[in-house]
Order: structure tokens, then sequence, then C-alpha cells
């Protein structure tokens, strides 16, 4: 298949591994739309590829308008992170295996402007972490108390 337009300056953005943002396969796609107020109302466009899995949802103009937000699913292996969330990777990856990256796509169809929300990943990695420090220093004061109840 050839690369839908909006998405393929978001693979930039993402600097995806392995992956060519002007042609690159498929294997869903799952679309359900409808028209309000003279705009296409994506309510879900839901998109498997290998490594990836895309949820977006939101507004597209007839005049080619986007006002989208999304949320892309990647394997680890296949993206380049900022290096200063490098430390919080073990965090980041969720029970399926991949990474969670926000986004917004804005702009017009012939010109598209994605916007990654680094921070959003960055919180809830830290977050994560954070947890699992507070938990694994419970544990330990458990075990110096024999096992008790805390």
């Amino acid at each position: 298949f050839l690369n839908i337009t909006e998405l393929s300056g978001l693979i930039k953005t993402l600097k995806l591994k392995d992956t060519d943002p002007n042609r690159w396969g498929f294997r869903s796609v799952d679309l359900h739309v409808g028209l309000r107020n003279g705009k296409f109302q994506v309510e879900g466009l839901n998109i498997e590829q290998a490594g990836l899995a895309w949820a977006i949802a939101g507004e597209v103009g007839l005049n080619g308008d986007l006002d989208l937000t999304g949320t892309i699913r990647v394997d680890p292996k296949k993206i380049s992170l900022p290096p200063q969330l490098a430390l919080l990777v073990p965090y980041m990856v969720e029970s399926d295996g991949r990474i969670p990256v926000d986004f917004t796509l804005g702009g017009v169809l012939t010109d598209p402007r994605a916007q990654l929300d680094w921070t959003a990943l960055g919180n809830r990695a830290a977050e994560k972490a954070k947890q699992k420090k507070k938990t694994e220093g419970l544990e330990k004061i458990k075990k110096l108390l024999g096992g008790g109840e805390i």
C-alpha cells in the first residue's frame, strides 16, 4: 500500500527504524467515519503494521484541514527515542511489549503537522518507575518485619 500522506510526517518525526516513510505495508486498517458540519468525523482509524499499531480520531475538513489525535504503539526496537528518555525505556513498555506515544496531527492534508507528546510519555514512565521503587521499598520493609502486614 502507498502511505497515507498524513502519517508520513509522523513516521519521519518518530524516526522509525527500518521504515520507508513513502511506502509501507499495512496488516489491517479499520476506519469508522461520519460526516457532520462539513467535516469528516474520524471516530476511529486503527492501523496495524509490523511493530506498529495506530489509533487515530478527530476531524478532517472537506477543505483538507486536519484536527486529529492518536496514539501509536511502537515496538521499542523500531523507534528512536529522545536521549533524555533512554533510561526510562523499561518503564515505557506496556504489557503488549510496545511503547505508546501520543500525538496530534494538524495542518492540512497536503502539509500535515505532526506533534509527538514526549512529555506525556516521560511522565507516565517516571510514574511507573516511582511506583516500582515504592513497591520494592515496601517489600524490603515487609521482609525486615518477618513478612507481616505493613
